[in-house]
């Protein structure tokens, strides 16, 4: 059995172009993604919502499907919808899935939404940015310090959509009792930059839900950017 306590708010834009979905089962299977959308008047907020509600649909009709077939659908699905309202054709998501069962969280990710694990005092960040700050760390072009002013950073090399390929990073992890996951956005983690303050908001934070409020309040009191999400996992 698990816990999940989430929020998705719109930032500056007239639109929030975040979304997020949490099911489960009857089998004790639990699905939970987050997508955020790019595009804005050109459907950022569409791609999104439409590519969870094709995530629900599927896992619905199969929950043995796998993470790749899903994501390989999706992206037909999308360039189908491109071609049906073409005013929409420039619309993309970045897309990050995870499926529980059997004491495992199997993921995919394309995009820049992260999933955090935390257990214990640990945090650990189970996904890579898929962007062009991210490439130019890895390939030692920049340094972290030089990386907090890059004015590029929010580039990202891999998205669904209709009009471009996409990258999946595929992975899977074991949890246990007590363990805690997060699913966010980059309008959460723009804000609290440091994992070690999440980190020390969960050891401070007797119930899920007192956790999820904290992260979410901090991001007001620190000033809102772009539109912010985030769910929360927590294995009984």
């Amino acid at each position: 059995m698990i816990k999940n306590s989430s929020f998705s708010s719109q930032g500056k834009n007239k639109l929030n172009q975040d979304a997020i979905l949490f099911y489960s089962t009857d089998n004790h299977t639990y699905l939970f993604a987050i997508a955020d959308g790019m595009g804005g008047k050109y459907g950022g907020n569409i791609a999104s919502n439409y590519s969870l509600n094709l995530v629900e649909e599927l896992f619905k009709e199969d929950n043995n499907i796998s993470i790749k077939n899903m994501f390989s659908l999706i992206s037909e699905k999308l360039k189908e919808f491109s071609k049906k309202f073409t005013e929409y054709s420039k619309m993309g998501t970045t897309l990050t899935i995870c499926i529980v069962r059997n004491n495992r969280l199997y993921y995919g990710h394309v995009g820049d939404c992260r999933i955090y694990h935390l257990r214990n005092e640990g945090i650990v960040s189970k996904t890579k940015d898929q962007t062009e700050l991210q490439e130019l760390l890895d390939k030692k072009v920049i340094n972290k310090y030089a990386a907090k002013s890059y004015h590029r950073k929010n580039i990202l090399l891999s998205v669904m959509s209709a009009t471009s390929s996409y990258t999946l990073e595929e992975g899977y992890f074991d949890i246990q009792t007590k363990d805690r996951l997060l699913l966010l956005s980059d309008g959460v983690y723009n804000v609290i930059r440091n994992k070690k303050y999440i980190r020390d908001l969960s050891l401070t934070s007797t119930s899920l839900t007192v956790f999820i409020d904290k992260i979410r309040n901090t991001i007001i009191e620190n000033g809102v950017i772009d539109d912010y999400s985030c769910i929360g996992i927590e294995i009984e």
